[in-house]
């Protein structure tokens, strides 16, 4: 116990984060067992008991039944029946569709009622991310249609509606202020049009004239202007805001006009309000001077970013010029705003945001069309006659303060003048127009009713149109492995029915909350997990030029967007289902009431039917049962090292990888824990910089040979792990894991960035390398922080993901990849504001590949292996180890239906490796207790054996390498059945200490045999660039594969030559695995990776169990696979009778090649041909038989012929021919 960890002061109990889980009230209880007691002198008190009760209380803060009848009322969709049209709407103003518009749709307008033309509609605006708010009504909205009467639709005869944008502005009641917002996903609104089967709703114009009270000629116009054009900078790719023109310090951009309009019928000498919003970048202070005219209005300054080149710094920030002119005249009424940026930087840059302008003008339109409000000192019982000027004919006017239900008034003439008789509530807007706006083609939608459904899915896979049917496949192959319930709906059928057809991430959430509530308290009927099936990007809108990703299926954004740190992207909006929650706050400052998500949220992101189809047969490869092994057990943690550019920051990122994976109980899991920590491998330096190619190298063959989890702590960016280069995007490509494929879990930053418009992110490559790589990653999208604090930041989280790894489901099976991130996510540290950047890229369905069924030890030699024996068995050196064992069913009993193999691995007491002297560690010490990590990887055996039955033995004989250790051992047992799941099993109560005295030492070191590829290899061969070596050992007593004899590993040593050439050990005791049911012989596998061309020896040391050594060495040339090469042409046997091959070897192993070779008399004349076309081997040596006849079939007769070999490749896309001519001689 460390007693500065000791909490001070603190209560015995601590209730905090309450909040509502899948509908239940939760919160996270603390409980203090030891503490200093609180007044005392250090006093430590230590709880000896406890008892907790809870009460339950009614819940609180849900809500009324009314409301949630009104959420999950089965009511049909009006979109249900019937033929429907939609329509974009991008501007505020009266619309019109006249005949050949309406032809244009697809209607037979020949043949309709226009009595019946009906729109449907809501105001477009964005909802409000609190899911408890009040949502717009899909409703008709009132229109005119000219002529309608005499029931058919003329030429002349045309649709009327007042149609607004999705930007919302005006007056807003809850600041008592004009302002306006700019729809942060869409640049259009939607109407939807349909010809129903009785009248649609239409507007009654309302006369008032005769009531007025006030005469009223002039109003206070709210006018705008906010582009979005821009992004601060390159690397900011996150959140909803953009900016819009851009200034600088050349000479044409520092001054510019930021508004430049006419205003008809602007009162001159009036007053003006002008609202400015700038946004800088800039090391040092930037000043914009905002002027009107030659009047200065007034200067801005906006603070420099000290932190600007900070991966976690800003981008840009802001600053508001707010004024107002008493009197001002403007000439022609042209009112021009200019701007003025200055900064002592000459890489400044300073943007306009957005504009306000409130002023007094006439009711006079502009290209017949009018805007206006009602005074502020209105009333709603009081009418006034409007007077309006400068129209060319009578304009329609309207009340559109709510804009889905218009108020028509009645408008009166007088020579060039028009009155409108109008209440003048405060804060009504209303239009005057004579020109209506004639929408953008729209388009004719499905029938679609998603409120109509009967059953109760449990998976939600939410696409667009494009990935739809690759969304079904993936459905129905969920329905058949898995057992889920699943439904696939489009976005934009979300968006029709739950946010007026408008983008809007509140609308995704609405439904999957809808699906969420109408299933009540039943939690068999709550659906379990969300997949978003399609890649996203940050730009909803599409403002970035030529993007290479498209917005696939949104995303949710914050809206913070220039704080590296404080933005960014997540899925979990879309699942903070119970009430009250979803509005977020921004920025990791702000505090507010935990939110829970409700259900395992991930994405797939592909953007083509063919990334589509890749994923979801990597899926199905990772399910299929003939791809199970033990690289299933295995979890690799990997960690940068002490130095970051000019930090140092010790083993901090050693100590987070390595208590993430102490805290994991292995036993419970059955898990193996392999250990690559940067700081312990040697490290380059080069033209690129600091480099660990070994380090590299370990990581990248930790993939090939199978992990499950590939879990990194460390500085990272979006393709690339640590700066030296631990992994990089460009490796992926010598992945060739296609069936082991690994889960990532990196803590470190942007690794994950899922929505980056230009570029892929390392771990969406991952995901989508046809060759191998991953099946899901536990991701980061943004910049991310660490600490030493095992319960907060990337360390706590990531302590917090690979514990809930190792959970099981109430059946026993492993959790899915959705239970394991809700799990995460809604710890106290997963709910904190970092956590907001992870995110699961993955199939929240698939469970994680642990096995599933239990292993369990019975006996070894006579010691029982059971729940009621608690002694601890010891093996000596040289002992001979009886172990036996079963696959066990649920219930515990044997599973007689279990037949297949299982793997036994046997491990020696834990080592603890010593971390290097880094810099300040002398001074500073080791954050990793006592500067040291524990491994246990010393492999006493590693065998296969067969399973009958449910049943296994296994022997073998312990080495006399051990450590000789009290400290526990460990047995892992892997068993697989081809037809059935796989199964996992560990037993930790066991040493390897003492020696056995009567055991005799045969004196005989192992039988040894060397292939490179395949068993077809020959000393002296050529192979190519990355050959596989394989190794053959027999001995009676077994193979030394323990790591604690100095001296006495199984060793692979390489050399290049010339002698002068470099040479490299390798340590090959952990690749070595026996054979089926026989210890005394075995074989290693392991890839000699990206060797350069030039000829290699190889020497192979073995020893075995008595320490008895062996040696024996080939050489092999190396010919770069990148270019055809063959050698050592011959037939065997030679001469022949009746029987003879065809050999050489070649530098394409597992490349597609083409072989002919045809056999001529010694004067030329060809007499046989024989051919492999499409030709692969799995080695460098190829042979083909022949029998000696002719094409003809008939034998050919005694005496020496010709044969020539050519070979043909692909080099670069060019056909590529190598060949060679050898004699034969047949005998008869």
């Amino acid at each position: 116990m460390i007693l500065d960890q000791v909490p001070q002061n603190a209560p015995v109990l601590e209730v905090v984060n309450p909040g509502i889980y899948r509908k239940q009230n939760v919160a996270t209880l603390t409980i203090y067992t030891t503490r200093l007691a609180p007044n005392t002198d250090g006093v430590l008190q230590i709880v000896k008991s406890m008892r907790i009760r809870v009460y339950n209380t009614p819940a609180w803060d849900r809500p009324s039944e009314f409301t949630r009848l009104n959420e999950i009322a089965n009511d049909d969709s009006p979109l249900a029946n019937g033929t429907w049209y939609k329509i974009p709407v991008t501007k505020d103003g009266i619309h019109q569709l006249d005949r050949n518009y309406l032809q244009a749709l697809g209607i037979n307008v020949t043949s309709i009622d226009p009595r019946n033309i009906q729109i449907w509609g809501t105001d477009g605006y964005e909802l409000a991310r609190l899911n408890s708010a009040a949502r717009p009504v899909f409703e008709q909205i009132p229109i005119l249609v000219t002529g309608e009467t005499d029931g058919s639709l003329d030429a002349a005869d045309v649709v009327i509606f007042y149609g607004n944008s999705p930007n919302r502005y005006g007056f807003n009641p809850s600041n008592n202020q004009y302002s306006h917002s700019t729809h942060p996903y869409s640049a259009s609104n939607f109407i939807f049009l349909t010809v129903g089967n009785e009248a649609g709703a239409r507007l009654s114009e309302i006369n008032l004239a005769g009531n007025e009270s006030r005469t009223i000629e002039t109003f206070r116009d709210f006018i705008w202007k906010e582009d979005e054009l821009l992004r601060p900078d390159t690397r900011t790719k996150s959140g909803t805001q953009w900016l819009g023109q851009q200034f600088s310090m050349e000479s044409f951009a520092r001054t510019q006009a930021i508004f430049n309009d006419t205003i008809p019928g602007f009162i001159q000498g009036s007053s003006i309000d002008v609202v400015v919003e700038y946004a800088a970048r800039a090391n040092l202070t930037s000043r914009f001077e905002t002027r009107i005219g030659n009047s200065l209005l007034g200067n801005t300054s906006i603070s420099g970013i000290a932190d600007l080149n900070r991966s976690d710094g800003r981008s840009a920030n802001t600053g508001r010029l707010s004024r107002t002119i008493p009197s001002i005249t403007l000439n022609n009424n042209i009112l021009k705003i200019d701007a003025t940026f200055d900064n002592s930087g000459s890489t400044a840059f300073g943007w306009l945001d957005w504009v306000r302008i409130r002023l007094t003008r006439e009711l006079r339109p502009k290209n017949n069309l009018l805007h206006y409000y009602s005074p502020d000192d209105g009333s709603s019982s009081q009418i006034a006659q409007h007077i309006l000027r400068g129209f060319s004919n009578r304009p329609l006017v309207m009340d559109v303060t709510n804009p889905v239900n218009p108020v028509l008034y009645a408008v009166s003439q007088s020579n060039d003048t028009f009155v409108a008789f109008h209440p003048t509530t405060p804060g009504s807007r209303f239009v005057a127009q004579t020109q209506f706006i004639q929408p953008s083609a729209g388009i004719r939608i499905d029938n679609q009713n998603l409120r109509g459904i009967t059953d109760y899915p449990d998976y939600i896979i939410v696409t667009n149109d494009l990935l739809f049917q690759e969304a079904l496949d993936f459905a129905d192959y969920r329905r058949s492995n898995g057992g889920w319930n699943p439904i696939v709906v489009k976005q934009d059928l979300i968006f029709n029915e739950f946010s007026g057809g408008v983008m809007d991430v509140s609308g995704i959430r609405d439904y999957i909350r809808y699906l969420y509530n109408r299933a009540g308290q039943n939690e068999n009927q709550i659906p379990k997990h969300v997949l978003f099936f399609g890649d996203t990007t940050f730009d909803y809108k599409g403002i970035l030029t030529e993007p290479r990703h498209q917005n696939q299926v949104i995303t949710y954004q914050s809206e913070e967007s220039y704080s590296r740190g404080n933005s960014y992207g997540s899925d979990d909006f879309f699942v903070l289902l119970d009430p009250h929650e979803g509005n977020w706050f921004s920025t990791a400052g702000s505090t507010s009431a935990v939110e829970r998500i409700d259900m395992g949220v991930g994405r797939l992101p592909v953007q083509s039917v063919s990334e589509a189809r890749l994923v979801v047969n990597k899926i199905k490869s990772y399910e299929d049962p003939a791809n199970f092994g033990d690289w299933r057990t295995l979890f690799t943690f990997s960690s940068d090292d002490d130095i970051n550019g000019s930090s140092v920051e010790r083993d901090l990122h050693v100590w987070n990888a390595e208590g993430t994976a102490e805290s994991m109980d292995r036993d419970a899991g059955g898990v193996r824990i392999n250990k690559i920590y940067q700081i312990n491998y040697p490290v380059v330096n080069t033209p690129l910089g600091r480099l660990s190619p070994e380090a590299n190298q370990a990581f990248i063959n930790s993939i090939n040979n199978g992990t499950l989890v590939m879990n990194y702590s460390g500085h990272g960016s979006e393709q690339l792990l640590s700066a030296e280069q631990l992994f990089k995007s460009d490796d992926i490509s010598r992945l060739t894991n296609a069936d082991r494929l690994t889960i990532m879990t990196t803590a470190t930053c942007d690794f994950g960035r899922f929505d980056d418009p230009d570029e892929q992110s390392g771990a969406e490559k991952m995901m989508l390398h046809p060759n191998g790589g991953a099946i899901a990653a536990f991701t980061t999208t943004r910049v991310v922080f660490t600490s030493s604090d095992i319960n907060t930041f990337n360390f706590g989280l990531n302590v917090q993901l690979s514990q809930a790894m190792l959970t099981r489901d109430s059946n026993g099976r492993p959790s899915t990849l959705g239970d394991i991130y809700l799990r995460t996510k809604n710890t106290t540290v997963g709910s904190s504001f970092n956590s907001r950047k992870f995110l699961l890229l993955g199939d929240p369905a698939m469970r994680i590949g642990l096995p599933q069924n239990e292993v369990r030890i019975t006996s070894i030699n006579d010691f029982q292996v059971g729940e009621g024996n608690s002694q601890n068995l010891n093996l000596r050196a040289l002992d001979q180890a009886v172990l036996s064992g079963y696959v066990t069913n649920d219930d515990g009993s044997i599973n007689s239906s279990f037949t297949g193999e299982a793997t036994i691995q046997v491990y020696d007491a834990n080592r603890y490796i010593e971390l290097p002297n880094f810099q300040d560690r002398d001074t500073k010490g080791c954050y990793t207790p006592n500067c040291q990590y524990r491994v246990q990887n010393d492999m006493i055996f590693n065998g296969q054996v067969s399973v009958t039955a449910g049943s296994f033995n296994s022997r073998f004989i312990i080495p006399n390498d051990i450590a000789y250790s009290n400290d526990e051992g460990r047995i892992l047992i892997y068993g697989k059945d081809p037809s059935a799941a796989d199964a996992i099993g560990s037993f930790s109560n066991i040493t390897f200490n003492g020696r056995n005295p009567d055991a005799v030492n045969d004196n005989s070191g192992p039988s040894i045999e060397i292939y490179l590829n395949d068993a077809d290899f020959m000393d002296g061969g050529i192979v190519n660039d990355s050959p596989r070596l394989i190794v053959n050992l027999e001995d009676q007593s077994g193979i030394n594969t323990a790591g604690a004899g100095v001296g006495h590993e199984l060793i692979a040593e390489l050399t290049s030559h010339p002698a002068t050439g470099t040479s490299k050990t390798i340590i090959l005791n952990n690749f070595y695995r026996s054979e089926l049911d026989d210890f005394t012989k075995g074989k290693v596998e392991y890839p000699l990776d990206r060797l350069v061309d030039g000829i290699y020896s190889l020497k192979i040391r073995a020893w075995d169990v008595f320490n008895n050594l062996s040696e024996k060495e080939i050489t092999f040339e190396v010919a770069s696979a990148q270019e055809l090469a063959i050698r050592n042409v011959y037939n065997y046997p030679n001469p022949m009778s009746g029987y003879t091959r065809f050999v050489f070897e070649h530098n394409q192993a597992g490349q597609e090649i083409g072989v002919q070779i045809r056999i001529y008399t010694l004067s030329g004349q060809p007499v046989a041909r024989l051919s492999r076309d499409n030709y692969i081997s799995t080695g460098n040596m190829v042979q083909i038989p022949w029998d000696g006849r002719d094409d003809d079939w008939n034998d050919l007769a005694a005496g020496t012929y010709l044969y020539h070999v050519m070979v043909t490749g692909v080099h670069n896309g060019d056909r590529v021919t190598q060949e060679k001519i050898e004699k034969l001689v047949i005998i008869r």
